[in-house]
């Protein structure tokens, strides 16, 4: 995947009724993501590898798994 993108300011609610605001950006090839209070306040960078509509994610810390996108 490739692009540029500057920081995004966001603002997400989750199903459970919880909401929050954060920054994504791009840095190093990685999807950067900081969150007020999700995720404990912390600052993350995901290495992402789309195969299809199946996304694998490498967090900086060693925390992995896998997203679909769907439409």
């Amino acid at each position: 995947m490739t692009g540029k993108m500057g920081t995004v300011a966001a603002s997400f609610s989750r199903g459970d009724g919880s909401s929050d605001s954060g920054k994504w950006w791009v840095a190093e090839d990685q999807l950067c993501q900081k969150w007020t209070s999700w995720m404990n306040g912390k600052q993350y960078c995901y290495k992402l590898t789309r195969q299809g509509a199946n996304v694998r994610w490498v967090r900086d810390d060693g925390r992995s798994g896998t997203a679909r996108i769907g439409g």
